[in-house]
Parts: C-alpha cells; structure tokens; sequence
C-alpha cells in the first residue's frame, strides 16, 4: 500500500514537473509505449499500469 501511494505522489510530482515542457514519454526496455508529443495528452495512472502489466 505504502509503495503504491509513494508511486502515485511521484507520478504527480514528474507529471508536473514535464508539463510545462510538453514533451512526456514512458519506455519499457527501450521500447516507446507513450508519447505525449505524439498524442498531445499525458498518460493516465491506468494507461501506465496498462503498459507495465503488458510487459510482465
């Protein structure tokens, strides 16, 4: 639970921090899953432990 809650305050804190750059990208082993210059919108928690649990 605290790990999860630490993840979420963290999440937050990047998002906010790269928003004002608008360039935001998650990868998985080098491999690009999101890109908000591509999308032009931030991946939401869901869409991110979407792509983590893909890569499982």
């Amino acid at each position: 639970m605290r790990v999860g809650i630490l993840i979420f305050i963290g999440f937050n804190f990047i998002i906010q921090n790269l928003q004002s750059t608008g360039a935001f990208e998650v990868t998985i082993n080098g491999q690009l899953v999101h890109s908000k210059l591509a999308t032009g919108q931030m991946p939401t928690i869901n869409q991110i432990s979407h792509f983590v649990s893909s890569y499982i």
